[in-house]
């Protein structure tokens, strides 16, 4: 079976030489399929804090920002997988709200009080009390 490791926050810890060491031989060691059934997933990494042999081992994913037309492509979806009417116009203040929370290059805390709205959000529309 397939295990994935996910390390994350790894933008707010201080990384030193042995443990940059440890996660370059990690690296190597997964895309060497020492370990064929591992993925590794290092979130918040810093791709310049490792040295240059690793960089064609890990392929980056930026994470940005959604866009107001994917939260409200979100939004909408799981209404409709709830069974609850996805009318873009009743949903509108909703969307709006969500959309507000985030800034233009939001943090961790940030993403961490959009996440929790938006779980917030889904539930009421699953139990039918939103819009």
């Amino acid at each position: 079976d397939r295990t994935w490791l996910v390390i994350d926050e790894l933008d707010l810890v201080n990384l030193d030489k042995s443990a940059v060491e440890f996660l370059c031989k990690l690296c190597e060691a997964v895309d060497g399929n020492e370990c064929p059934n591992l993925w590794l997933f290092l979130l918040g990494l810093e791709p310049t804090k490792l040295s240059a042999h690793v960089a064609p081992y890990i392929p980056l994913d930026v994470v940005h920002r959604p866009e107001r037309a994917d939260i409200e492509e979100f939004v909408r979806w799981f209404a409709r997988t709830a069974r609850r009417p996805d009318d873009p116009l009743v949903l509108k203040p909703t969307i709006d709200a969500l959309d507000v929370l985030l800034p233009p290059e939001p943090n961790h805390d940030h993403w961490k009080h959009f996440h929790t709205q938006l779980h917030d959000i889904c539930e009421r529309l699953r139990q039918g009390t939103l819009p």
